[in-house]
């Protein structure tokens, strides 16, 4: 086992299965639909991702923020 590799990534279609079968868990699927794509396109660590705010995203003029 090497130390150093970097873990696998998913597939599309993987990544569209985890989307489909969050979806059908309703309490949470907007919030964990928009943190798994966050992570997606960001690289961010999970910490960083769970510790964000509402003003980390979002500009006073309610627009989305294109740099953290």
């Amino acid at each position: 086992m090497m130390m150093n590799s970097l873990p696998d990534t998913l597939t599309l279609l993987e990544i569209y299965q985890f989307i489909d079968l969050n979806s059908r868990v309703l309490a949470h699927a907007p919030r964990n639909r928009a943190m798994f794509c966050l992570r997606a396109h960001t690289q961010l660590r999970v910490r960083d991702i769970a510790a964000m705010t509402v003003n980390d995203v979002l500009s006073p003029d309610l627009t989305l923020k294109t740099e953290f």
